[in-house]
């Protein structure tokens, strides 16, 4: 289980990660979305003991995870920032990890090269950007390590290598089961793959939940406006758009069953809110509120 108590990381006297409490089971796979400046790749780096905290712990199954070697060889951080030689020959990175890594397993390195007719004597540097990501991420998964913390692995990535990029990690998770904690700012692509998510905003956590959850967590609901603000608070509100005497309006999926079916009967339409949006409110909220909590949400 990976722990952070109160975790801070502080940059120049501006908090990075400003005071994260979470918990994270082993062998779950969980999103962590955010935007620029959310504090996604410190937050992995901290987890991986890259980065010393300001302030607070994180742990790994209980023990410390900074300046930890016995932690530290059961995690595998792969960020675009890979220190990774570019007049490295694909062979020599190959052997590299073959090395390093005592379990690894180069399946998903050697089936791709294969499938994108790429030569292992071809340098790193001689790859564009989004072959470069799916080499690091294919040889992090090679690694076979216990826990993964993937930072922006569809980055640089067109749409068909993405979709094949989000099979790659359902099926590798299925066949072996391990941590994975994967950022991104875009949850449309990956949002299938994941049991959990955390947004982040600000270098604050807004929200931890299953993905089960989320996808009920709010919903839109669609007719004419004074109707509807009529049987619905102001104050649950996320979003209101109108068109005419109609109007959308998102909010906090509080209703009971009786309350939805009145609500049909009225000729009122419900729909879903996608996890996106659904970041985009709550952050917005956060943004206006202090000494908000994710139980607010």
């Amino acid at each position: 289980m990976i722990t952070c108590n109160q975790l801070s990381r502080t940059f120049c006297n501006k908090p990075a990660i400003d005071r994260v409490t979470m918990s994270i089971d082993s062998n779950k796979m969980v999103g962590i979305i955010g935007g620029s400046g959310a504090g996604k790749t410190t937050l992995l780096k901290m987890i991986a003991g890259y980065l010393q905290p300001t302030s607070g712990s994180v742990s790994l199954n209980g023990k410390n995870v900074f300046d930890n070697l016995d932690v530290l060889s059961t995690i595998k951080y792969a960020g675009d920032d890979e220190m990774i030689i570019p007049s490295m020959k694909i062979a020599d990175i190959i052997r590299h990890y073959a090395a390093f890594y005592p379990r690894w397993n180069g399946e998903a390195v050697y089936d791709w090269l294969q499938r994108s007719d790429l030569k292992d004597n071809i340098k790193y540097k001689e790859l564009s950007k989004g072959m470069q990501r799916q080499l690091q991420i294919r040889a992090a998964l090679g690694s076979r390590m216990p826990v993964l913390l993937l930072d922006e692995p569809l980055s640089g990535l067109d749409y068909y290598s993405s979709k094949e990029m989000c099979s790659l990690l359902l099926e590798e998770y299925m066949n072996e089961p391990r941590t994975m904690v994967i950022s991104t700012h875009n949850m449309k692509e990956m949002e299938h793959i994941l049991e959990e998510i955390i947004f982040m905003y600000k270098g604050r956590l807004i929200l931890h939940k299953p993905l089960s959850v989320l996808q009920h967590y709010a919903i839109r609901l669609t007719g004419p406006k004074e109707l509807l603000l009529s049987h619905i608070e102001e104050k649950s509100i996320y979003e209101c758009e109108g068109f005419g005497n109609n109007c959308t309006i998102a909010i906090r999926n509080y209703l009971t069953s009786r309350e939805r079916q009145q609500l049909e009967q009225m000729g009122i339409s419900i729909g879903k809110v996608d996890i996106q949006d659904l970041y985009i409110y709550v952050t917005r909220l956060a943004g206006q509120e202090e000494g908000y909590n994710d139980a607010d949400f």
